[in-house]
């Protein structure tokens, strides 16, 4: 600079000099401390967690992995040393660059508020005889979704009323109006609503011929409130009269037997699509059906086996499988089902039911014969075991039956007797969706009791009284001072289900 430059500079344009070059001589110090920290540095220079993917999230069973993303590289078993879970949830940990992937081992349990912590962790440093700088210390929350169930109110102003109970919040809720009377019920996979079948009282004799499909809200999720006036009419009964329901697994299917009031030979099954039009489902079956957990995708009885359909009335049958008449339930990913062979063309195998396990690959594995029947089996929710609700024959002449409760170790092929359930008739078993509880219905027929009741068995009788029972799982059967012992709840009630 000349000095005719200098003499002309304004004194503010020296000072903004100075301070420009003094900022310069600062960063660049502080550049080279945070590279060369190898100690409990200050915060500031330290990484830190750019994200956690389940914070303040409320799960579900098939919420499986969370991913935390650091703003740096970091030393892997610094990481996983220091990572924290409480209350404990068993896992394995995997990495895609910056990114730490937690991937649990069964289903974050039910009602639990949980805490994820990282302290002490360190970023990767390139000169390995140096340890890298010391994290900010990370604490992220989330929590899972409440324990809860729906039933069918037995007794009282509760009678044939749907009823909500919380099991977390300890609280019950009456979710429909006394005028209607259910029958049967679905929830909504975001368990904000459930669909149900009902009777009006008001129609005069009840006939379960004029069920009507209805919708009502939980008051779960993002509805807060459970309004009993607030059902809302899905599929009328007026042409048709509807006999059977399913829902898919993503809530936006409904699939209805149904059959013409004036013309019997019109009998078949319909499909209601998200915009609410319901349509025949083509030439289909007009058995048991279940959608399966794709909810692109029915299977249904024929009569002479299992027919599995597309969602799509213009579409050909995917399948058909000759030798069996049920399916009793699908494995979380649908690449396998529980299905019964009832042997009806084998005299010698007279009451003698088979249970199968077949896959998506046409794999047929029998698991078990029953003499009796094989009221239910359910896939526990990673796909292990069977939770079977089985009946053994124990009178021919009047055909009298003992439930019982059996495990299947689908690894193995073995079965285990569980527990004798006394005295139970229709009885009904939900297992729930962490797979940390089984609930039971205990029915008791009185043919002294109002025989106006519109709650029965399947045979016809008239329920006096039902109650609930719980059943903690899993079940060990290794130790015989610990036997698994069913808990009677203080609730009546029936066809308990647990929420998704």
């Amino acid at each position: 600079m000349s000095k005719r430059t200098q003499k002309f500079l304004h004194p503010i344009d020296r000072a903004a000099s100075t301070l420009i070059l003094c900022l310069g001589v600062a960063i660049g110090s502080i550049a080279w401390a945070g590279n060369t920290c190898t100690g409990d540095c200050p915060l500031h220079a330290g990484p830190r967690v750019r994200e956690f993917s389940w914070e303040e999230l409320t799960l579900r069973a098939d919420d499986t992995a969370f991913l935390l993303t650091f703003s740096r590289p970091m030393d892997r078993q610094s990481v996983e040393k220091n990572l924290t879970i409480t209350p404990p949830l068993p896992g394995k940990v995997s990495w895609a660059g910056r990114t730490l992937a937690y991937t649990v081992d069964a289903p974050v349990p039910y009602g639990v508020n949980y805490k994820v912590q990282l302290k002490g962790a360190r970023e990767q440093f390139a000169n390995e005889e140096k340890a890298g700088i010391v994290m900010q210390p990370f604490e992220g929350t989330f929590k899972s979704r409440d324990r809860a169930f729906a039933y069918i109110g037995i007794e009282g102003e509760e009678q044939g009323r749907l009823i909500l109970f919380n099991l977390t919040a300890d609280k019950k809720t009456v979710l429909t109006p006394p005028n209607l009377v259910v029958t049967d019920f679905k929830v909504y996979p975001d368990r904000e609503d459930i669909l149900f079948f009902a009777v009006d009282r008001r129609s005069g004799e009840f006939d379960l011929l004029e069920q009507r499909l209805y919708t009502v809200a939980t008051g779960l999720g993002n509805t807060q409130v459970a309004d009993p006036e607030g059902v809302e009419l899905a599929i009328d009964n007026r042409d048709y009269q509807n006999l059977q329901f399913d829902l898919s697994q993503d809530g936006k299917t409904i699939v209805v037997q149904r059959i013409n009031r004036q013309d019997p030979s019109d009998f078949g099954l319909w499909i209601q699509g998200e915009k609410g039009e319901i349509q025949p489902l083509g030439e289909s079956p007009s058995g048991d059906f279940a959608i399966a957990p794709d909810s692109q995708t029915l299977v249904s009885s024929t009569g002479e086996g299992m027919a599995v359909l597309p969602l799509d009335p213009q579409s050909e049958p995917i399948d058909f499988l000759p030798q069996f008449g049920k399916v009793l339930s699908f494995n979380q990913d649908g690449s396998a089902a529980a299905m019964v062979n009832f042997n009806r063309d084998d005299p010698k195998l007279r009451y003698v039911q088979s249970l199968y396990l077949v896959n998506n690959q046409g794999i047929q594995e029998k698991l078990l014969d029953v003499r009796g029947s094989i009221i239910n089996c359910q896939f526990n929710p990673i796909g292990e075991k069977l939770y079977c609700l089985l009946a053994e024959l124990i009178g021919e002449e009047q055909f009298i039956e003992q439930p019982y409760l059996t495990v299947v170790d689908l690894k193995t092929a073995e079965a285990q007797r569980v527990m004798t359930l006394p005295d139970y008739r229709d009885v009904q078993m939900s297992l729930a969706p962490d797979g940390l509880g089984l609930l039971f219905d205990r029915v008791i027929v009185d043919p002294n009791f109002d025989r106006n009741s519109p709650l029965r068995t399947n045979s016809g009788d008239a329920i006096a009284s039902s109650r609930l029972w719980f059943l903690l799982t899993p079940i060990s059967l290794d130790d015989p001072d610990n036997q698994p012992q069913l808990e009677e709840l203080p609730l009546n009630g029936l066809r308990p289900r647990w929420l998704p």
